[in-house]
């Protein structure tokens, strides 16, 4: 059995000849393949030059049918996308708009909340006053009956 080595040469050296033999013919140069592998006759090959021409003849209103085709499709792609363009911005007018009025809609929502919050607040405020200066009143007027007592005491007493 080869080492892995020559394993990899032997294969590399056929991968280029056949490598090296593909890029020959297509260079168009098949005499020296006449002479390795033998001739074909004549006929034959006026066939074969024949059919080519038939080939790239017909090859050639093929690509220039293709080419008027995709003029036709280019032309209807590029009109298309216009209308799809067009559209678009549309779409994206509309939904700024729409965008402008929600947000211009939240702005006067948060505006009310904001005043019912204030007003709550002050009516708040206002009930606390209130509480306190009723709390200050019963607080006087339980140290006015206190005094009053102690008076009324002290006057019993005194007599």
């Amino acid at each position: 059995m080869a080492t892995r080595n020559r394993q990899v040469l032997f294969a590399a050296v056929a991968v280029f000849a056949v490598a090296g033999l593909a890029i020959y013919t297509a260079d168009f140069k098949p005499d020296a393949l006449k002479n390795t592998f033998g001739t074909q006759a004549m006929s034959s090959q006026a066939s074969q030059a024949s059919q080519a021409s038939q080939a790239a003849q017909a090859s050639q209103a093929s690509q220039a049918s293709q080419a008027s085709q995709a003029s036709q499709a280019s032309q209807a792609s590029q009109a298309s996308q216009a209308s799809q363009a067009s559209q678009a911005s549309q779409a994206s007018q509309a939904s700024q708009a729409s965008q402008a009025s929600q947000a211009s809609q939240a702005a006067q929502a948060s505006q009310a909340a904001q005043a019912s919050q204030a007003a709550q607040a002050s009516q708040a405020a206002q009930a606390s006053q209130a509480a306190q200066a009723s709390q200050a009143s019963q607080a006087s007027q339980a140290s006015q009956a206190s005094q009053a007592s102690q008076a009324s005491q002290a006057s019993q007493a005194s007599q």
